[in-house]
């Protein structure tokens, strides 16, 4: 059984302001993700695996 205390936190909502927080950072991570060229790099070695896994790599 649970007690009441645990049944609180479940039931808890996220705060709006802890939402767009984390909101915010995801969003600047990605965006200096793409500035610093990741998506080319991760393409690329995708790119590659997947030669690989058919026999051409």
């Amino acid at each position: 059984m649970e007690d009441s205390k645990t049944k609180n936190i479940l039931a808890k909502k996220n705060s709006p302001k802890i939402t767009f927080s984390l909101l915010m950072v995801a969003i600047i991570l990605i965006l200096l993700g793409i500035g610093f060229g990741n998506p080319r790099s991760v393409w690329q070695k995708a790119v590659f695996i997947c030669m690989e896994c058919i026999g051409l790599g």
